[in-house]
């Protein structure tokens, strides 16, 4: 997901582009380039699963969690 040639944003295209993130390098570019009230109010926006769901991204580093890594069946992600 590049945002480097973004031109600016609305909210709503924020939030969406917050809904496309899958690490928090994405969101640190979107931030770089819409501004942080801007992305703030989108993320003030988003629903709590998908607050939830960038949480984890930042804190795994986008890493896929999936039970495989926990109990050695085949990979199915959680």
């Amino acid at each position: 997901m590049e945002y480097r040639d973004s031109p600016s944003l609305s909210v709503e295209q924020c939030v969406d582009r917050l809904k496309q993130a899958t690490t928090r390098y994405h969101v640190r570019d979107l931030v770089d380039l819409q501004g942080r009230d801007k992305v703030l109010t989108a993320w003030n926006r988003l629903d709590p699963l998908t607050k939830s769901t960038l949480r984890l991204a930042k804190e795994f580093d986008g890493t896929i969690i999936s039970r495989a890594s926990f109990d050695g069946r085949e990979s199915e992600p959680v």
